[in-house]
């Protein structure tokens, strides 16, 4: 609750200077000890457990194809309507984030651009032929220690 205070205090800071624009986020909170953590995201940013290569996600993705899915014959991740977004940040008015708690055990998480999970591990583009924004943070388990492929992430320990 504390941190979703934090955001809305956030978003209220930044309606002087971006007042029209929007975005999708991700964040964790994890419990080391325990190895249980919360998924906080809000649009096509994603949040999963990795075992191995295996990922699975734990939170959804708002998105009209997302919205769809049920009268649409394609997969969300192939539908064109996956770049328009029902839920994001946005300056003019705080949209309240899906909060997701899960079991971390001994996987790494990763936070996830939707040019990362769809683009990237969906259709198998190389990481340097990318058309759409592919970023990702890799938090490995045990451990504070993080990878990133670009700044657009931070990890706070």
């Amino acid at each position: 609750e504390e941190v979703i205070i934090a955001m809305k205090q956030a978003c209220q800071a930044l309606r002087r200077d971006y007042p029209a624009e929007s975005g999708s986020y991700a964040a964790v909170i994890v419990n080391s000890p325990q190895h249980t953590a919360f998924s906080i995201n809000c649009g096509d940013c994603r949040v999963g457990v990795r075992q191995g290569k295996h990922i699975t996600w734990i939170s959804p993705v708002h998105t009209l194809a997302t919205s769809l899915n049920s009268t649409e014959s394609e997969a969300p991740e192939q539908s064109p309507n996956r770049h328009i977004l029902t839920r994001s940040l946005k300056a003019k008015r705080f949209t309240q984030p899906d909060v997701i708690p899960f079991e971390v055990g001994q996987g790494s998480i990763i936070l996830a651009t939707d040019g990362y999970w769809v683009e990237h591990l969906i259709e198998h583009v190389p990481f340097n032929q990318l058309a759409d924004d592919a970023s990702y943070l890799v938090l490995f388990a045990g451990s504070s220690t993080a990878r990133s492929d670009d700044g657009n992430w931070l990890a706070l320990s």
